[in-house]
């Protein structure tokens, strides 16, 4: 829950989450010796206010001539500052409107201090008002409606200055702007509003840039579930059962759920690589091709796309596994183990026993040290 706040009136009042688990909140009252403005607080994840003032700091200084309100607030996710955009009126007949904008710090500082002056006054009222961050400028744009119902868009870039200014809809009816806007996905941004006239519903697209229309999209980015598997780990181990050598390989299972996977293997210095589908359910594979020097690299593959080479416990991409041929290796490599060190299962994981006998049915690499003092490891089967 938020800490509790305490002001002298509150009227309208909204909350913007930060991005990081806590929120901007503002809200026009009149807290400070009766003057009408927008004042702005922060919580942090724990609800913890992060402005020390119980009233928020003000978007704009205090004064008895003019309102400051209206407001419509985003946050700049590469600062986590709040951007908030206001109206002044005069305070005796509410008439003269101008718009103006501001950044404030999650620990109250106003980094523009009186505002940037966005459309000043000239002649013709101001109404909702919106803004959106622009993430891949760090800019962020200022949308607003007129009394002669044109709706026009003001961009600004990471410096805060205004770099392009474009007119969203000049034919001149009763519009009403929706609530909010799309945000910029994708390179472009959609407003939307009604033709209080008729009841039509119109909506248009801007980019970061300012041009209408037709836009060419950003490639989305990689979405979270193209995670690749890490941990890929191999050796070369003896299989008793066909007396010849493969690959035992393992690996963790990315965080996000793949239609399967694709073990690249390479014949070193001969030949292509051949690309071998394991199930996803399999976090281990026996490979058992011909004897040489290989270099295996691992993907997991998504419905779109497939994701990068698995890492590998040395923080490779790869691993190079010599697989010997039998009629090479000296006798010495065919004894039996005579003290068993630790017994893996199928993937990878070290078991509680060391006795065979105790294992269910299944493949297991067992390893150990020979009767000449040997360390090796050996892929058996339990039937």
């Amino acid at each position: 829950m938020f800490g509790l706040q305490t002001i002298g009136a509150s009227y309208i009042h909204y909350a913007i989450p930060d991005q990081r688990g806590g929120a901007y909140v503002y809200h026009f009252h009149n807290a400070i010796g009766g003057v009408y403005n927008t004042y702005v607080t922060h919580f942090d994840a724990t609800g913890t206010p992060t402005i020390t003032n119980p009233n928020g700091v003000a978007v704009h200084t205090p004064d008895y001539s003019n309102y400051y309100t209206n407001a419509y607030a985003t946050v700049d996710l590469n600062t986590n500052d709040v951007i908030i955009a206001y109206i002044q009126k005069d305070a005796y007949t509410q008439s003269q409107h101008r718009i103006y904008v501001n950044r404030i710090t999650e620990t109250g500082e106003v980094l523009l201090g009186e505002g940037l002056l966005v459309a000043d006054y000239t002649g013709v009222s101001y109404n909702n008002i919106r803004v959106d961050a622009i993430d891949e400028t760090s800019g962020f744009v200022v949308i607003y409606g007129t009394g002669q119902g044109r709706i026009e868009a003001v961009g600004y870039d990471i410096d805060n200055e205004p770099v392009w200014n474009t007119t969203i809809s000049s034919t001149s009816y009763d519009k009403t702007i929706s609530d909010n806007t799309s945000k910029y996905q994708w390179g472009q941004d959609i407003i939307a509003w009604i033709n209080r006239d008729t009841g039509g519903l119109y909506g248009q697209n801007i980019d970061w840039a300012g041009a209408l229309g037709e836009i060419t999209p950003l490639p989305p980015p990689p979405p979270p579930c193209c995670y690749a598997p890490d941990n890929f780990d191999g050796s070369s181990v003896f299989n008793e059962t066909t007396s010849s050598y493969g690959a035992m390989l393992t690996w963790d299972a990315p965080g996000y759920v793949c239609l399967h996977y694709n073990l690249y293997r390479q014949l070193l210095d001969d030949g292509p690589t051949e690309i071998i589908e394991i199930d996803v359910d399999q976090t281990s594979y026996y490979d058992e091709p011909a004897p040489g020097t290989y270099k295996y690299q691992l993907t997991a593959v998504y419905e779109d796309m497939e994701s990068e080479f698995a890492n590998t416990v040395d923080g490779n991409d790869y691993l190079i596994i010599e697989i010997p041929d039998y009629l090479s290796v000296p006798e010495t490599e065919f004894e039996e183990i005579v003290d068993i060190v630790a017994i893996y299962n199928i993937s990878g994981q070290v078991l509680k026993t060391r006795n065979i006998d105790e294992l269910n049915q299944g493949v297991y690499i067992v390893k150990g040290v020979t009767q000449s003092g040997k360390t090796t490891t050996k892929k058996i089967i339990r039937k």
